[in-house]
């Protein structure tokens, strides 16, 4: 069977600081079930901004990367399907602040670095969790039309159009006790330098509408935001929605326009019933937001 590439969701990987004698963890949130608990009750505070080129960080002493795929919730995951198919798998984890365009082309590297590594394999497997779908989706444009190295997908849970809970991010912070006591600042300042919580804003027909009833927002327009968010950044803001708007029209893919015989490779897993923020009404104030 063809080895399985497996990309985990936003925040599904854990950073480290490489520019440490002992790779410093910056983000390791969520590698037990009790320590994910605590986190989404106490909330979690990281500041480890991008630049305004989001390559690089913006601590001149940081050179944050990727390192470990969590255990909780991939662990089960991974060992059941490795059982049940008896297919080698490999985990693709990524640095989650960084757009969804970037992250494909390293998965681009990652897989011409397997085909060598394994030498007779040509084609994969791929199974994706919540954004990971978003990097599988760049990562089918860069394939300029041919896919014969997708043998067949799994999407799991993929926002393609995005989330209202990117907003809550960027407004607001990361939530819990710890976001209430100090006010979630820091948090959502380090939020407003992610390309990816960017592209994870919501963009389908509904999702931001004007409380007055006068029609829809456009995120990639600066005056669409309330001023707050970006006047102490506003070049690095700018570029952000310019980004934002290449990402939607030209980056990330629609699967429906893939050929008929691609289609049926791929199985896209979507859950029902759970109750979720699915719009949200913006207020004007004196012609701004």
């Amino acid at each position: 069977m063809e080895p399985t590439i497996f990309i985990p969701g936003i925040q599904g990987t854990s950073l480290a600081d490489v520019n440490t004698i002992d790779f410093n963890l910056v983000w390791n949130k969520y590698d037990t079930f009790f320590g994910a608990i605590g986190n989404r009750v106490a909330g979690v505070k990281f500041t480890d901004k991008l630049q305004d080129d989001p390559e690089f960080d913006a601590d001149p002493q940081s050179i944050i990367e990727r390192n470990h795929i969590f255990r909780f919730p991939y662990e089960d995951l991974v060992s059941s399907f490795q059982s049940k198919t008896k297919s080698d798998i490999y985990l693709f984890g990524y640095d989650w602040r960084k757009s969804n365009v970037y992250n494909a082309k390293l998965l681009m590297e990652y897989v011409n670095y397997l085909k060598k590594k394994l030498r007779v394999v040509n084609t994969f497997n791929f199974v994706t969790h919540s954004m990971g779908g978003l990097v599988f989706s760049c990562f089918l444009k860069q394939l300029n039309g041919d896919y014969s190295l997708v043998n067949k997908a799994v999407i799991t849970a993929p926002p393609f159009r995005g989330s209202p809970y990117a907003l809550v991010h960027l407004t607001v912070g990361n939530g819990g006790i710890r976001g209430f006591l100090s006010g979630n600042d820091d948090s959502r300042k380090a939020n407003r330098t992610f390309p990816s919580v960017y592209e994870l804003c919501p963009f389908y027909s509904g999702a931001l509408t004007y409380s007055d009833g006068t029609g829809e927002l456009d995120l990639t327009k600066k005056i669409q935001w309330q001023s707050n968010l970006y006047d102490d950044i506003i070049p690095l803001f700018e570029r952000r929605l310019t980004a934002l708007a290449d990402y939607r029209s030209a980056q990330l893919f629609d699967l429906a326009a893939l050929p008929e015989t691609e289609k049926k490779k791929i199985v896209i897993v979507a859950g029902e019933g759970e109750k979720t923020l699915a719009k949200v009404k913006v207020d004007k104030d004196k012609g701004g937001i």
